[in-house]
């Protein structure tokens, strides 16, 4: 038996966002048709050579640094026309992160092998997209180990891709210091990332190389002068013609018709400007003028767009147009989206013009655990299913499982439905002592009911149910929580350095079915 079990899926219970089905979705514009097919030929038309030939060379360059990369073979097969992606992203956290990040990585892993086995012509390449423009350090610089928040000190405030590694080896060494159990090859791996490069993109790419390299994922880092030139277009649409903020307006006051609530707000201006020191402050257009929010920085009208034109480089979208940006510049043709990003995808799917945007998929969930705790929920047959409910209805439904079948409420609904199905066929005749009849019939079944309640509680205060009940919803709480979710609270590196989760990065399950939350 495995140390681990893994539970995979994604039910629309864990992530509440809205209810409606994957055509209502393309029906109304929301997301893109889900057709492989057409995805794959939209991108081939579009997705020239030249840009190819440019993510070729940004990609080598950004690889160079790793002695023996386990995913360059990967780089080379996207010189191909017959090669796509299948992308998802997220901003870099020390030590690779929560769960989350390693769940988004997985389900791009599989849904890339599923579209080989679909298509056996084409190649799919599973990319993660650092967001190494983010600055928000708050964000990621720390670790939760064991249900502890252990912050990292540091001094940096640029974009994170840029924030020096040092102190996170001093960091780790604290973390692993007086336990037992310790792998010591994930270990030496951590202590290679930071002790060798020198900044936390550069590591957190060494890191995703080894991996996931050997299932043949790719990590990009937008921030380079060569992508940024390929997306000129559409900063000059955006900073000086403001060409997308009605565009993500309007299709954010359609989707509140749905229900569904934004989840980012359109700017004028979408872009953040880089300085020279690796700030990134937030570009804003007012009276015909560029200025940014806390640099102090300014533009004309005139010398903005000769800045764009000489420096593309320094500027960075935001989160209303990066998914744009992540489109212009990779062969991509699906986005493995998590339940905030799927909903901000919906909000901008009118920028995609020029560029075709990808099928939006919903990435899984997977949640490793303890094979001593999946045995106490296992032995109850048909409680798996339910682990997703909220807390009221999983209790009531794992009672209902352990105290077993209430013969008084059997029997309840059995007279139930017997003696009101009679009454009212007697009340037909029109007789007087009838009336009394029904009267005592209904006293009877509240009678019943009542005792089927005593008999219930009762029952329910057996010691023995009581602990049976108490050990399964701790249980549900480790892992099933619907407020401090298991795949946000437990990082990665918990899960490879103490649980000594074996093959953890090699584990995909789960069908189709299970990936639906809010498509269906």
């Amino acid at each position: 038996m495995p140390e681990n079990i893994v539970y995979t899926g994604t039910p629309k219970e864990y992530f509440p966002k809205f209810t409606f089905q994957e055509k209502e979705l393309v029906a109304n514009g929301f997301i893109p048709n889900p057709e492989y097919r057409l995805s794959i030929e939209r991108k081939a038309q579009s997705f020239t050579a030249e840009k190819r030939a440019v993510l070729v060379s940004v990609l080598n360059d950004q690889y160079s640094n790793i002695g023996v990369s386990k995913a360059k073979g990967s780089i080379k097969l996207l010189s191909s026309e017959n090669t796509f992606t299948v992308t998802t992203g997220q901003q870099i956290h020390i030590f690779l992160g929560p769960m989350y990040v390693h769940n988004k990585i997985l389900s791009a892993i599989e849904l890339a092998k599923k579209l080989k086995e679909q298509f056996p012509k084409n190649t799919f390449i599973p990319t993660f997209w650092m967001a190494t423009e983010d600055h928000d350090m708050e964000e990621i610089d720390h670790i939760n180990l064991f249900g502890e928040n252990v912050p990292w000190k540091h001094e940096h405030d640029g974009i994170s891709g840029d924030c020096p590694t040092k102190g996170l080896v001093d960091l780790m060494d604290a973390l692993v210091q007086g336990r037992n159990g310790i792998n010591k090859e994930y270990q030496r791996l951590f202590k290679q990332a930071y002790e060798n490069f020198s900044t936390l993109a550069d590591a957190t790419r060494f890191l995703i190389d080894q991996l996931y390299g050997d299932q043949g994922v790719l990590v990009i880092d937008g921030n380079d002068q060569r992508f940024k030139e390929l997306f000129k277009p559409s900063m000059i649409k955006d900073i000086l013609n403001q060409g997308f903020n009605k565009l993500i307006d309007d299709q954010s006051d359609l989707i509140k018709k749905y229900g569904v609530k934004s989840i980012i707000s359109s700017r004028k201006t979408n872009f953040f400007y880089i300085t020279k020191n690796g700030i990134r402050d937030r570009l804003d257009f007012k009276n015909q003028n560029y200025t940014t929010q806390n640099t102090l920085m300014n533009w004309s009208i005139a010398s903005i767009k000769e800045e764009i034109e000489k420096h593309p480089e320094r500027f960075s979208p935001n989160v209303s147009l990066r998914p744009l940006y992540q489109e212009t510049i990779l062969p991509n043709i699906a986005y493995l989206a998590g339940p905030s990003e799927y909903v901000y995808w919906m909000q901008i799917q009118k920028i995609f013009e020029e560029v075709p945007a990808p099928i939006l998929k919903l990435r899984k969930t997977y949640i490793y655990i303890l094979e001593k705790d999946w045995m106490k929920v296992s032995r109850y047959a048909g409680l798996e299913s339910a682990l997703f409910s909220e807390d009221g209805l999983f209790l009531e439904e794992l009672t209902s499982i352990i105290s077993g079948e209430n013969p008084i409420e059997v029997i309840w609904e059995e007279q139930h439905s017997k003696l009101l199905d009679d009454i009212e066929k007697l009340n037909t005749l029109n007789i007087p002592n009838l009336k009394a009849l029904s009267s005592i019939s209904n006293n009877y079944l509240d009678d019943l009911k009542m005792a089927s309640k005593e008999f219930g509680n009762n029952r329910m205060n057996n010691p023995e149910i009581q602990s049976k009940i108490a050990a399964v919803m701790k249980i549900k709480k480790r892992y099933f929580d619907h407020k401090n979710k298991w795949e946000r609270k437990t990082y990665l590196f918990e899960q490879l350095l103490f649980k000594n989760s074996k093959d953890i990065v090699n584990t995909t399950y789960g069908g189709d079915d299970l990936i639906h939350i809010a498509c269906g």
